[in-house]
C-alpha cells in the first residue's frame, strides 16, 4: 500500500494516494512512512492542515527517519500554506540541522523568512538556493502543478527576499531572471535594463550566482518563459 502511496502521489493521482496511504495506516497504525506520504499526498491536494496532523504524527513515530529533513520541509511548506511561517520556520531549520546541505531547505527557509519580514535572513538563504538549488531535484514540483497561486506565492516571497519589495502583479514568470541579473527588466518589458557590469561590481556574491545558474541555462529558460526565443 505504501509503494502504491509514494507513485501514486508522484504521478498526481492524489485521491488513489490518499486512499492507499490510509490503507497502510489502518493495516500498521504505527507505521510512520504511511503517515508521512499521506500527509505529502494532503499537501499536494493543498489540504494544509490535515498534512500537518499526518507529517506531525509521523515525526513522533519516527523522530530518527533517514529523510526526516524532507518530512520536517514538507511540514514546513504545509504549516506555510496554513498561514503560519514562524511554524514552518523552525521546522525547516530542524530539517537544516539534519542535513545542512539540501538546497530545497534554503528555498524554503528563504519564503518563511520574507513572510515574517525578515528579509535580512530571507537574503541570506535565497541566496544560497540560487547558488547551489539550480538543477536540483524539486520534491515540491506536484504542489506547484496543483497549486500555481502557491507557486506564485513562493515566487513572490523569493524575489521579496532578493528585493526587499514584491513584484507588481502579473510578473512572478520573471521574478527570478530579474533578480539576479540574468534578464534585463528591458528585455522582460518592465523598463530599463538594469545593466550587469553595474549591478555586480563589487558583489562577487551576486556574480557567482550568475555564472551558476548559466551553467545551467536558466538563461534560456527565463527567457522561454517570457516567450523571447
Amino acid at each position: 500500500h505504501y509503494g502504491l502511496a509514494i507513485v501514486s502521489t508522484f504521478a498526481g493521482q492524489l485521491d488513489q494516494a490518499i486512499r492507499a496511504a490510509q490503507k497502510a495506516i489502518e493495516v500498521v497504525p504505527t507505521f510512520a512512512l504511511g503517515h508521512y506520504v499521506l500527509g505529502m499526498a494532503k499537501l499536494f491536494n493543498s489540504e494544509p492542515l490535515p498534512a500537518i496532523k499526518a507529517l506531525e504524527y509521523g515525526v513522533k513515530l519516527s523522530p530518527y527517519d533517514p529523510h526526516m529533513f524532507v518530512w520536517f520541509n514538507m511540514l514546513a511548506v504545509a504549516q506555510l500554506l496554513a498561514g503560519e511561517p514562524a511554524r514552518a520556520r523552525d521546522s525547516s531549520l530542524r530539517a537544516l540541522d539534519i542535513r545542512p546541505g539540501w538546497p530545497r531547505t534554503f528555498e524554503i527557509l528563504a519564503c518563511c523568512h520574507a513572510a515574517l519580514g525578515d528579509l535580512d535572513e530571507a537574503r541570506k538563504w535565497s541566496r544560497q538556493f540560487l547558488l547551489l538549488g539550480v538543477g536540483t531535484g524539486d520534491i515540491l514540483a506536484p504542489l506547484r502543478h496543483r497549486n500555481p497561486h502557491f507557486a506564485d506565492q513562493l515566487k513572490r516571497w523569493l524575489a521579496l527576499a532578493e528585493r526587499g519589495s514584491l513584484p507588481a502583479p502579473g510578473v512572478d514568470a520573471v521574478v527570478v531572471g530579474v533578480i539576479v541579473g540574468e534578464v534585463g527588466v528591458g528585455e522582460a518589458g518592465l523598463g530599463q535594463p538594469r545593466g550587469l557590469g553595474k549591478d555586480l561590481r563589487g558583489d562577487a556574491d551576486l556574480a557567482d550566482i550568475v555564472h551558476a545558474r548559466r551553467q545551467h541555462n536558466v538563461f534560456d529558460e527565463v527567457r522561454r518563459e517570457l516567450h523571447l526565443l
